[in-house]
């Protein structure tokens, strides 16, 4: 079974949000003690190593374009 860590990680190098991405870890991990802010760290490791990954802003902007109203 993936750590919630791990679960967080990957769905943030598929351009979730870190609401998104917390749920999805909280969904398969019930009893993590991770918040947003911690979220929002992985975000940032991932992208200073380099990785593709969006910034909060942009998958936020991402996910409100693919909604039709």
């Amino acid at each position: 079974m993936k750590t919630a860590a791990d679960i967080i990680v990957s769905a943030l190098k598929r351009g979730k949000t870190n609401a998104e991405a917390l749920a999805a870890a909280k969904h398969a991990h019930p009893r993590t003690t991770l918040s947003l802010p911690s979220v929002n760290w992985y975000r940032n490791r991932l992208r200073a190593e380099g990785a593709k990954v969006p910034t909060e802003r942009e998958a936020r902007r991402h996910r409100t374009a693919q909604k039709p109203f």
